[in-house]
């Protein structure tokens, strides 16, 4: 196992890059949710209690907070929407390494080898496998970055 994920991740090493730029990404969709919670509180205690049962409330402490607050959100949806489409390209691109590496294996594996396998189980690596390779990319590398978080 641990020969496989070295050799997976030297394959995504290679576009360290990409992953550094997801990895920021990340921390700052992170840091805009806690942002945004951090905004609710004076919303009710600074802009909302003050002004209940006022003669001539004061609504604009609360239309600044609220704008604010939706400027911390879109940096967080931005965020999240580019460290998807980072990772994404950067699955694809891994996993066309992988496949690109397979076959020029295969054409150099010796002809009574294609005899002795079956046609299904060569067009399985190359489609499944690979496939679940790519999903786990894309999918497991955020969640195994942000754990130490």
């Amino acid at each position: 196992m641990k020969k496989t994920i070295l050799r997976l991740l030297g394959y995504v090493g290679r576009h360290w890059m990409r992953l550094a730029v997801v990895l920021v990404m990340m921390c700052a969709a992170s840091l805009s949710a806690v942002a945004a919670s951090y905004l609710l509180k004076p919303i009710v205690d600074e802009c909302i209690l003050p002004n209940v049962g006022a003669e001539h409330p004061d609504w604009m402490p609360l239309l600044r907070t609220l704008i604010l607050l939706g400027i911390v959100y879109a940096v967080g949806v931005a965020a999240s929407y580019g460290q998807t489409v980072l990772m994404v390209a950067l699955s694809n691109r891994t996993i066309h390494s992988i496949r690109r590496d397979l076959f020029e294996h295969l054409e150099d594996m010796p002809v009574s080898y294609f005899d002795t396998t079956e046609n299904g189980e060569l067009m399985s690596r190359f489609t499944n496998d690979a496939d679940a390779v790519q999903l786990a990319v894309e999918q497991t590398l955020p969640s195994f970055l942000t754990a130490p978080y």
